[in-house]
């Protein structure tokens, strides 16, 4: 069984800086271009095996090679574990009697933690704050959120010695719209909204699509303004890399984080 994955390919660019490297001086620096590329499960992975021939593309020589800068078996360890969490949530909520501490609260702060996924730079950990409005007993809410993460991968430090963009912060701004079907319930919610995201120095324009639950603890606990939440976004926008052509990217959000009710 085959999936499509962007990879990264590095290929010649007179336009670069020339750099010093084992195959002797005068050798280009990388730039990026960006191909799809089909590749097994099997863990290995190897150029031949996708088509890429090592001698007609000078993998030796530093001209061209491919990798693939975004593995999905690099997170989902993570995802297993956090879905497993949010399994579990669920679980205990059809089990607690429903509590109207919701309709108790017209806003939430939270604090969020997790894992953001940039497409074609890897995984990184994320931090963010929520602020939510809610109407008609919790079942329409605004949101608004700010989130840090990083660009950083280990691979492309590795294989190339220069950096995409001037830096390796990630800035995410959200401003969503939500609908909650069962407030009380068990189901997630649904939003959707814009987003500005700062990669590295560069603004982006991005759509958001994404799910997610309110928990509060008052299930649990004798406490009416503390709560749980997990959170899932979709950060959809146009990435081009160098002069390179432009592709749709997804980037990935996943958190779990803990609400006070106002």
């Amino acid at each position: 069984m085959f999936r499509k994955n962007r990879l990264l390919k590095f290929v010649l660019d007179p336009n670069r800086e020339y750099i010093d490297d084992e195959t002797g001086p005068g050798a280009p620096a990388a730039a990026f271009e960006v191909e799809e590329a089909d590749f097994g499960e099997a863990a290995g992975f190897s150029a031949e095996e996708n088509g890429y021939d090592k001698e007609k593309t000078g993998l030796s020589d530093l001209n061209r090679f491919s990798l693939m800068a975004f593995h999905p078996g690099g997170f989902l360890p993570f995802l297993k574990r956090l879905f497993g969490v949010i399994i579990l949530i669920e679980t205990l909520l059809l089990a607690a009697p429903g509590v109207q501490a919701k309709g108790l609260f017209s806003n939430s702060m939270s604090f969020s933690s997790g894992v953001y996924s940039a497409e074609g730079f890897g995984s990184n950990f994320y931090f963010g704050m929520r602020y939510n409005h809610f109407f008609s007993k919790w079942r329409y809410f605004v949101e608004g959120s700010i989130g840090v993460s990083s660009l950083k991968s280990q691979v492309l430090q590795d294989l190339a010695a220069f950096q995409v963009f001037d830096s390796e912060k990630l800035l995410a701004y959200e401003f969503l719209l939500g609908y909650d079907m069962a407030p009380l319930g068990n189901f997630p919610f649904i939003v959707a909204g814009v987003a500005g995201l700062n990669q590295g120095g560069q603004s982006k324009f991005a759509y958001v699509i994404g799910l997610g639950k309110q928990i509060p603890l008052a299930q649990f606990f004798k406490t009416k303004r503390l709560g749980l939440r997990y959170d899932i976004r979709d950060q959809i926008f146009k990435q081009q890399i160098n002069d390179a052509n432009a592709f749709t990217a997804h980037n990935l959000v996943f958190s779990l984080g803990l609400s006070y009710y106002f």
